[in-house]
């Protein structure tokens, strides 16, 4: 396998979470007697990029495939070419102003995680091929899935045919091309004697079902694009797999959850989902009902279900953002045009970041975990994951600039506002009580930490951009007088609305990761080096962070992302010892291998398959004559013919052992040395065990007549089906 190393260079991820608190108090909208405006001043303190979406100047331009100006109120559309010589008036959004600051509130006050995605699903690639199969078949308006063998079919016999059509008496499966793909497959049914063997059923609107439906629907393509798993222009999206009447699949039963799929190596989709995740840390989903809301949807709305409650209008509205002195050119307000490193969505599948660890697991998502044990993966459900938190951005003292990205159609430019420029804006308030203006107040300002900490806004986050300071430079109350109907108005001072959070893990946290002052140095990606030709890059820091400790066949997490409070908040970079593209082949180096989450447990014994202890009544003898084996009992000691031979340690051959211990009409008596060393091999490794554990169970070429054999076949039978739910295991 091969063989990494730690670098000495160490990377603090752009991105952190400040931990999810208590569970979320909820009550209605109670109306308080302040209404007025807040006057506010924002300063960049790095540069700040809105974008202004009325014109893409990219494509078309040799620069970048995108290309846009800072924000302003000018439509851009009709302007033909990147304004190099004119500078609008640049303006930030209300809305931008908005979305950060109620982040933020969030997080001071416990509330909801509104701006959480509960409607997609949780899904990773899963890092070990399935060995199940199946067919799924109609009966009535349910679908069952019945127990398969598989078969390779060689892809240059494809033709046209396609999935589900049947083949023989089995049914093809029509998979994706790739390097060095060989076959497709052919499923059969298994059978116990003439009868298929049902694994579960479910209808169409099974949670199980659903999620294979999901992972199909990840790999289609939508307006044009690709989307989802592959990003590949060239896959077909599994063409034709929910047409077939007859359904070949590959699937694992964990905890009861199937996780069914039209490949081996897949993405598999999650029974738990985020709005589930966060109901069960403390309530902190989304707030759907408006009589049952969080401090933040009390104060800054949402929108609910009519027959929960409705939605509820904020008494909060945030102005634009302006110059906070009009000039007739604002050409020293800009930056030179930039091209921004490339970014992309928050990868929620990265589980070792977005997941709380779980000390002593080898590897885990968002539904089960692995151990090992013997060096076979052992997985079991995880019935509480639980997400890391409120995801916010650290700051850096200075910005990332793309100089390296050569491919067009990753190239973004932008024209951003330069650090050291103030804005003004205001926040008009209705109704809200003390409390609330207080800790309005103390979200703008961070109190008694306003010269060091910093909001983070606008595009560009996580290499730079956006870190701003807010002051409240005025506040306004209003009062209206019962008789005659006036407003008056009172000038008041911030300081007498003081408020301070509880101190929690969750607030130091918070105020860590938003001190600017104190900004932690090298906040990039982590990047990893597989050698060879290849660049460094974060993609491989993340694939080299799942085999390092363990190996690529026992995938493992070396490190998790720290939390924003330890001592070391950064992780370390990878490379290939030697510099070579392969790493080395010796293993991991010790002293080399462990990473920041705690050694690994090893799983215990899994309890062999119930069937196993199943008393058997086979054709040559009643089940007195052949109890069932005892629980526990490892394969080579179903029978003692195949005990003796996985216990030789004498070196003796294949024909010495042949003729100790297998009488005429034996299966050993078909096996040839080079079978018994293959066998033992393959299943020592325990890789592909459905076609392996044949060969070691002497199913291959024996005599239908050999009565010894019908005796002990049931047993090897379930033996084999053990091997391969991993739940038996055997010392060669």
């Amino acid at each position: 396998m091969p063989d990494y190393k730690r670098t000495e260079d160490t990377y603090v991820n752009p991105y952190n979470f400040v931990s999810i608190g208590d569970e979320v108090r909820r009550s209605g909208v109670e109306y308080g007697e302040l209404t007025g405006i807040l006057s506010c001043t924002l300063e960049t303190l790095t540069p700040l990029f809105v974008p202004n979406t009325t014109k893409d100047w990219g494509g078309g331009n040799g620069v970048a495939a995108h290309a846009y100006d800072f924000y302003s109120h000018e439509d851009m559309s009709q302007v033909g070419a990147f304004p190099v010589e004119h500078f609008p008036r640049p303006i930030i959004p209300g809305s931008a102003l908005r979305g950060a600051i109620r982040a933020a509130y969030e997080a001071v006050t416990n509330s909801c995680l509104s701006t959480s995605d509960d409607e997609n699903v949780l899904y990773r690639r899963t890092p070990v091929p399935k060995t199940e199969y199946g067919i799924i078949c109609r009966d009535g308006d349910a679908r069952v899935l019945f127990k398969a063998e598989k078969e390779g079919w060689p892809v240059d016999r494809r033709g046209d045919h396609q999935t589900g059509e049947p083949i023989g008496d089995g049914y093809y499966l029509r998979g994706e091309d790739f390097n060095r793909k060989n076959n497709d497959a052919i499923m059969r049914f298994e059978c116990n004697g003439n009868t298929r063997i049902e694994i579960t059923r479910f209808d169409e609107e099974d949670a199980n079902w659903k999620r294979l439906y999901e992972v199909w629907r990840l790999y289609q393509q939508r307006d044009g694009n690709p989307k989802g798993v592959n990003q590949k222009k060239g896959h077909s999206g599994y063409k034709g797999f929910f047409d077939a009447e007859n359904i070949p699949v590959f699937y694992s039963n964990i905890g009861g959850v199937y996780y069914m799929s039209p490949a081996c190596i897949t993405k598999e989709v999650f029974s738990h989902t985020v709005k589930s995740l966060l109901a069960s840390q403390g309530r902190h989903q989304p707030c759907d009902n408006g009589e049952e809301l969080c401090p933040a949807c009390r104060l800054f709305g949402m929108v609910g279900d009519e027959d929960k409650g409705g939605s509820r209008s904020s008494r909060l509205a945030f102005r634009d953002a302006v110059p906070a002195e009009e000039a007739a050119d604002y050409s020293t307000w800009y930056e030179n045009r930039r091209i921004l490193p490339i970014l992309s969505g928050p990868k929620v599948s990265a589980t070792e970041f977005y997941m709380v660890d779980i000390p002593g697991a080898a590897y885990f998502n968002y539904d089960y975990e692995v151990h090992y044990f013997r060096g076979q993966a052992v997985r079991t459900r995880i019935e509480n994951p639980q997400l890391r938190g409120r995801k916010f951005y650290w700051h850096r003292n200075s910005v990332v600039e793309d100089r390296t990205n050569t491919f067009l159609a990753q190239r973004t430019e932008i024209r951003p506002v330069k650090n050291g420029k103030k804005f003004k804006f205001r926040i008009a308030f209705e109704r809200i009580s003390r409390d609330e203006l207080g800790q309005l107040i103390y979200t703008l300002t961070f109190g008694d930490r306003a010269a060091s900490n910093a909001h983070k806004l606008g595009h560009g986050k996580p290499v730079g951009y956006g870190s701003v300071r807010i002051a409240v430079d005025g506040l306004s109350l209003f009062s209206v007088d019962s008789e005659t109907l006036s407003i008056s108005t009172e000038q008041k001072s911030a300081s007498d609305y003081a408020w301070t959070p509880d101190d929690s893990v969750a607030i130091r946290e918070y105020l860590k990761m938003t001190d600017f002052k104190n900004a932690p140095q090298n906040v990039r990606y982590p990047l990893g080096d597989k050698g060879g030709d290849n660049d460094k890059s974060t993609y491989a820091w993340f694939g080299i962070n799942k085999e390092k400790r363990l190996n690529a066949l026992k995938p493992s997490f070396n490190d998790a992302l720290p939390k924003p409070l330890d001592k070391e908040i950064f992780v370390y970079g990878y490379e290939a010892r030697g510099g070579n593209k392969t790493g080395n082949k010796t293993g991991n180096k010790t002293g080399d291998r462990t990473g920041n989450r705690a050694p690994f447990v090893e799983a215990t014994a899994p309890e062999p398959d119930p069937a196993f202890n199943t008393a058997t009544t086979a054709e040559s003898g009643s089940a007195s004559d052949h109890a069932a084996a005892p629980k526990g009992e490892t394969i080579g000691s179903l029978h003692p013919e195949f005990a003796k031979l996985f216990a030789r340690s004498d070196g003796a051959s294949i024909e010495s052992v042949k003729a100790e211990n297998a009488p005429a009409g034996s299966p050993l008596r078909d096996f040839t040395e080079k079978d018994v060393k293959s066998a033992i091999k393959l299943c020592r490794n325990r890789a592909m065990a459905k076609d392996h554990y044949r060969i070691l169970m002497g199913v291959r070429a024996v005599k239908e007549t050999d009565a010894d054999y019908r005796k002990w076949q049931p047993y090897f039978k379930k033996a084999g089906e053990a091997l391969k739910e991993i739940r038996v295991f055997y010392e060669p």
